[in-house]
């Protein structure tokens, strides 16, 4: 409740919809370990190409999913618009996840000052890299797709430097209010679902508004979809 509370209160460094700037690949350097991360938090290779680049806050990520563990709770990171990962540097991965962003990885951008002119992916990719020796350098040269036998990614880190979120925990709620990511209307209509639907699992109701699947009373069933066929998502 205290962290909560420190939360609810601090300064909110970069909203949803603000630009920013990515910092050079040497001022990201200095701020990463050995392993290439910040607060257990991979920079990876595929994300120098954004490096100088101006862009926009997607969102807060103060919440994200854990496969295996369920919601769990981030602090001081956010998304960026269109900054996928491309899996370049983990074998051509298609899963196409968003970036985790550290704060300290980015800088705001006055837009009235600027013009809010965006640096392009290819002059970004061409940044100045430090004089080789440099502490610097060797920083840049552990930026790693893998630990020993297995992948080493934002996505496999996760688990680790996310913390534990209950599910009768709404408080991050408030956060996105306070942030501007959700209406006051939005927040009332969410958390009262989520508690019908909490009294509904106790006596093995199905969910109001949940998805179904095969076998259910809404769905179609089977449909018997073979690789190569075009569908139509409704």
């Amino acid at each position: 409740m205290i962290a909560f509370a420190r939360s609810l209160l601090s300064p909110i460094p970069f909203r949803k919809g603000q630009l920013v700037e990515v910092l050079t690949a040497p001022e990201i350097a200095v701020t990463l370990d050995a392993d290439g991360a910040l607060d257990g938090l991979p920079f990876m290779p595929e994300m120098v190409a954004f490096c100088g680049r101006r862009m926009r806050v997607h969102r807060r990520a103060e919440k994200t999913c854990v496969e295996g563990q369920g919601m769990r709770s981030l602090a001081r990171i956010v998304f960026l618009e269109d900054a996928r990962c491309d899996g370049a540097s983990h074998d051509g991965c298609q899963r196409g996840c968003l970036m985790f962003w550290n704060e300290a990885w980015l800088k705001p951008v006055d837009e009235k000052s600027s013009g809010a002119i965006k640096v392009s992916t290819d002059d970004a990719t061409h940044f100045q890299r430090p004089q080789n020796g440099t502490s610097t350098e060797g920083l840049l040269q552990c930026l790693r797709s893998r630990q020993g036998d297995r992948y080493y990614c934002q996505s496999t880190e996760l688990g680790r430097i996310s913390g534990y979120l209950s599910s009768w925990n709404f408080t991050h709620f408030l956060l996105e209010l306070r942030h501007g990511e959700v209406s006051f209307g939005d927040l009332v209509r969410i958390v009262v679902r989520a508690l019908i639907n909490r009294v509904r699992a106790k006596f093995g109701v199905r969910d109001l508004h949940g998805l179904t699947g095969p076998g259910t009373s809404r769905s179609k069933g089977d449909l018997n979809f073979q690789a190569g066929e075009w569908i139509k998502v409704k």
